[in-house]
């Protein structure tokens, strides 16, 4: 759920990327559905970066609106190995399907929603937004 991706965040500081974790609007259960597929898309997007990514800084962002939950993971490549603001061409791992992202664009419309996942100036930007209705109790 959720409510361990702190946990997910906190297990790959540390090491050559910087990670922030953002979370905006209040905060609830969303249903085990929104949930899990929510955090499959962060753990997917937090794999990729560590498998792409040489060094620099990510953000994730959690985004709870009235009836939608938006999520963002953004990655963008720092340091030493920036070639007047881009990276040097580097060839893909071994050994993956490239069937991540399709898997989790197939997740997100089983629930309504949408997702977009594109390259940004040095790095990667992967975006959904996920409907679910507030269950909160107005008072």
């Amino acid at each position: 759920t959720l409510a361990e991706l702190d946990a997910l965040v906190d297990s790959v500081r540390g090491g050559a990327v910087s990670w922030t974790l953002d979370r905006r609007g209040q905060g609830r259960e969303l249903g085990s559905g929104v949930e899990m597929t929510a955090y499959r898309i962060v753990q997917e997007a937090v794999t990729n970066v560590l498998k792409h990514a040489r060094c620099g800084y990510a953000r994730v962002v959690l985004d709870y609106g009235g009836s939608s939950l938006r999520l963002e993971v953004t990655n963008h490549a720092t340091g030493p190995d920036r070639v007047f603001g881009r990276l040097p061409a580097v060839s893909p791992p071994r050994g993956g399907s490239g069937q991540g992202l399709i898997g989790l664009r197939e997740r997100v419309a089983l629930l309504g929603g949408t997702f977009t996942a594109h390259p940004v100036p040095n790095g990667f930007h992967l975006a959904a937004v996920l409907p679910c209705a507030d269950h909160s109790d107005p008072g």
